[in-house]
């Protein structure tokens, strides 16, 4: 090796790779500051039973009491937690910058986070999942994703994946955990004529890398196919009406804006059969009845509207258009004291190699808890 490459060299640790055989993996974006257990409990029962061999999940902090249900579904083989902090580069080389890096990263560096995921699951799963939790795909074409995905790769046999359109969709849930039901929570689904860009998934043996929307590097040959919407769709989890026992009746306690929109021609009624939400709600039920703390999750909503509203003001009410990175560092939220929140840390590691360049890289990161809310 020639000395000059020696001499600025830097030895880092690397993740080594999955190797349990699996079907289908879902990776999913990092959450921060989440407390959404109706979202995150719905995904994995419904991700479970339709066939994701593992789903992972990316944390930078989550309400303590929500991280700790989310543990346990890990311990029954559901999903992996991954812990994703912000980037630590130290006072002295971010005043030496001038910035804070964190600020030029696109939502929480979540294409990086989806690539970690994709790479580090490539050799092991047949197809992977690329999307936000709130993005749920009910297989129509099969009974299940991985048969759905197959007869996809038989009709365009040179696909390098799948991209499903997404449309916007109302469901009634309720504040109290053990009130939870999966079965009211589909049957009172509304899917509104409200397009949104696709999420897919792809043939893990044709894509080097992954980002939010489509994969970044294709192997040549293969292109990426949409799935026709008459053929199947995603579902994304948009709208949430909330509901509270009070006298024996669940009363609602919050809605979102009224929809202008008119109901999409399909509804989830078209997609998947009885059966289906039955067993999806037989699962719950058992988990609901064994998992510890399941029936004592938070009631109060504390960051949800605060981050909804930052997310407006810095992304959605310009069109989608914002003139530097958006992210969670951009909004203000605030210390709750008393909260428990779940924090990923990372202790980075530094070299300047002799041609002045500096590596970060991550040492160790841990899961701390903090008793004055979430923090990035």
């Amino acid at each position: 090796m020639h000395p000059h490459i020696v001499e600025n060299s830097v030895d880092i640790a690397f993740t080594p790779a999955y190797n349990i055989k699996s079907k289908v993996v879902s990776c999913f974006s990092p959450l921060f500051y989440n407390e959404r257990w109706q979202l995150i409990l719905a995904t994995l029962e419904i991700y479970k039973e339709l066939g994701v061999s593992k789903q992972v999940f990316y944390i930078q902090s989550m309400v303590s009491d929500v991280f700790k249900v989310l543990e346990h579904y890990k311990a029954r083989g559901y999903n992996e937690i991954e812990p994703w902090s912000k980037l630590d580069i130290g006072d002295l080389y971010r005043n030496e910058l001038g910035y804070d890096p964190n600020t030029e990263l696109d939502w929480r560096n979540q294409a990086a986070a989806h690539t970690h995921c994709f790479l580090k699951y490539k050799s092991a799963a047949d197809f992977i999942m690329i999307g936000d939790i709130d993005d749920v795909l009910f297989p129509k074409i099969a009974d299940n994703y991985f048969d759905e995905f197959l007869i996809l790769s038989q009709r365009y046999p040179n696909a390098a994946g799948f991209t499903y359109d997404r449309f916007n969709t109302e469901v009634t849930s309720t504040k109290v955990s053990s009130d939870f039901s999966m079965s009211r929570l589909l049957d009172s689904s509304v899917v509104y004529n409200e397009w949104e860009d696709g999420k897919y998934v792809v043939n893990s043996s044709r894509v080097s890398s992954a980002w939010i929307h489509w994969p970044g590097i294709i192997k040549n040959g293969h292109t990426m196919k949409l799935v026709p919407r008459n053929d199947n769709f995603m579902l994304h989890l948009r709208k949430w009406k909330l509901t509270e026992s009070k006298s024996g009746r669940q009363q609602l306690v919050h809605q979102p804006k009224t929809s202008k929109s008119e109901k999409f021609n399909i509804q989830l009624g078209d997609i998947i059969n009885k059966d289906v939400i039955e067993r999806i709600e037989t699962r719950w039920m058992k988990n609901l009845d064994t998992i510890p703390g399941i029936k004592h999750l938070p009631t109060e909503v504390r960051y949800y509207p605060l981050i909804a509203n930052c997310y407006n003001r810095i992304f959605y009410s310009i069109e989608k258009r914002p003139s530097s990175c958006p992210g969670p560092i951009k909004c203000k939220l605030p210390e709750i004291k008393g909260l428990s929140c779940t924090v990923a840390q990372t202790t980075f590691n530094r070299h300047r190699s002799k041609n002045n360049y500096v590596v970060h890289y991550p040492e160790s990161t841990v899961f701390v808890e903090k008793t004055n809310g979430c923090t990035l």
